[in-house]
């Protein structure tokens, strides 16, 4: 069994022996062959290094002869290079566009000078299209020769501009010597006629030279006579300036001495100035009188006369005998009616006095209305009324100065005023449309003030104040009076029938028969009668 198994090993390992060297020769086989291609392979490889290294010298031979050629002979590295390149082409770009922009303002210059040919304008749309190819190559497939392509392109339009602008420069040079040939011809006969309007100017000057020196001498003689006439004129201003002064002062003492006549005037007033009139026959059924009024002392129809005694030597109770009023003013005598009567036991006799206190003989009296007239004091302004007595009796209103909501001021205070009338009684009975409460209002102070202001003036010019109350007693006023109008119509011949029935006429006032008949009339007057 011992030597079985040994045999069955040795086999074995004969196996794997005989197995492996066949392994091993097989595989010494193909590392052969293997080698062999390898070493081919290398020889192949060896070669065509080699031939790369040739091409590799010859292009970078090439490269550096291109690197010289275009100028950049002092840069190695070709990132270096392909840099510079690009800085180049970027400061070709601007100074490219610097250029066009350059070229499109001579350009328009040009154009402006009178270049106006259509191949300037081509030729610089073709420089702006260049440029413009350019500035896209360049950015966007760069390279040399389509660069150079395009810098030739816009060197030669650049020529053919150069040339059209020169050709067009030609051309406006000739046009300029035209004009300017044309311009000298108009230059010359502007000159000439320049000359001449100045040869017209010298002479013009002249004449008006010889206008200017005979108006000077005018004017000096003028300046002389002027100074004359000032002269002359400060001696009548100091004239004037003197006889002023010495008016003023005149004025001044005739107002002081009209103050002082009628200071006199007023400390006797009790009697009568003068009568202006004296009744000369009464006629009490036809309630008539007659008087020695006429119309050349300036009486007129509707006159208003107060009758006083004809011994009254004044005007102690301020109340007349009675009323009258002129129907007929005639050239002798004139004709009144009886208005009113205010003592039944003293009647109307001949010989008795007339009075106006507003009218005298040849001169009637003047008046200045100030503040309220309440005549008869109900409350109610009445200086119409007031005025309507005065100008029936003769009288005239020459200023008017009302409380606020009576009227406006009238006229103008002057010195030949004989008086103002005032009237400050109170009302009798307060008006409806009196305020409650008596606080003055705005244009009641100033009217305040105004009348003040106007009561001072009437001073200062010796007007005499003169109550209401009293000028109604002269005028013969009573309480429901008709106040007299204007007259508007007169029936003369009605009239005359009426003052002279069946044509019979009184005696002249102040004649002989005149005298006579008043004395019958006395006479026969039976004793214990009124009359």
């Amino acid at each position: 069994m011992a030597s079985a198994n040994d045999s069955q090993g040795l086999k074995i390992a004969v196996a794997i022996f005989v197995s492996l060297t066949v392994i091993l020769a097989v595989t010494s086989y193909f590392m052969y062959s293997e080698y062999s291609k390898a070493s081919e392979q290398l020889e192949a490889a060896r070669g065509e290094a080699s031939q790369a290294n040739q091409k590799a010298s010859q292009a970078n031979t090439n490269l550096l002869t291109l690197r010289d050629r275009a100028g950049y002979s002092n840069l190695s590295d070709a990132n270096q290079i392909q840099q510079q390149i690009d800085a180049d082409q970027q400061a070709l770009l601007e100074s490219l566009t610097n250029e066009l922009t350059q070229a499109n303002q001579t350009i328009s210059e040009a154009q402006q000078a009178g270049a106006t040919g259509p191949e300037v304008a081509r030729y610089r749309e073709n420089l702006t299209g260049l440029i413009g190819t350019f500035t896209d190559e360049s950015t966007q497939n760069p390279t040399l020769k389509g660069s150079l392509a395009t810098l030739s392109a816009m060197t030669a339009n650049q020529a053919r501009l150069s040339t059209a602008l020169a050709s067009d420069l030609v051309r406006v040079r000739r046009e300029l010597e035209n004009t300017n040939n044309v311009n000298q011809a108009e230059l010359t006969t502007q000159q000439q006629a320049a000359q001449q309007a100045q040869a017209d100017l010298s002479g013009e000057h002249t004449k008006y030279e010889d206008i200017f020196d005979q108006q000077r001498t005018q004017v000096d003689t003028l300046t002389t006579q002027l100074a004359q006439l000032r002269a002359e004129y400060d001696s009548l201003s100091n004239q004037l300036n003197s006889q002023k002064n010495e008016y003023e002062n005149r004025l001044t003492e005739m107002l002081a001495s009209l103050n002082d006549f009628r200071t006199r005037a007023e400390k006797d007033e009790v009697v009568l100035d003068q009568a202006d009139g004296y009744v000369t026959s009464v006629d009490y059924s036809a309630r008539r009188v007659r008087l020695n009024v006429t119309r050349s002392m300036g009486a007129r129809p509707q006159m208003i006369l107060a009758v006083f005694d004809a011994d009254a030597p004044g005007l102690p109770t301020d109340k007349p005998k009675a009323r009258i009023k002129l129907l007929q003013v005639n050239e002798r005598d004139s004709v009144a009616s009886i208005e009113e009567e205010f003592n039944k036991t003293n009647p109307i006799r001949s010989g008795d006095q007339a009075y106006s206190a507003a009218w005298s003989p040849n001169e009637p009296q003047r008046f200045a209305l100030i503040g309220k007239i309440d005549m008869n004091r109900d409350g109610v302004d009445d200086r119409d009324d007031l005025k309507r007595l005065i100008n029936a009796a003769g009288g005239v209103v020459d200023y008017d100065i009302p409380e606020p909501g009576a009227g406006q001021e009238q006229g103008e205070l002057n010195a030949r005023i004989s008086y103002y009338i005032i009237d400050e009684r109170d009302p009798l009975r307060t008006p409806s449309n009196a305020r409650a409460v008596q606080q003055m209002t705005l244009a009641e102070q100033e009217f305040a003030q105004r009348r003040t202001e106007v009561i001072e003036q009437a001073r200062r010019y010796g007007i005499r104040p003169l109550p209401v109350e009293r000028l109604l007693a002269s005028l013969g006023y009573s309480f429901g009076m008709t106040i007299p109008g204007t007259v508007e119509a007169a029936d003369a011949k009605a009239i005359e029938s009426l003052l002279n029935p069946g044509g019979m006429r009184a005696p002249a006032p102040g004649s002989d028969e005149f005298e006579q008949s008043r004395q019958e009339a006395e006479q026969s007057q039976p004793s214990g009668s009124p009359f």
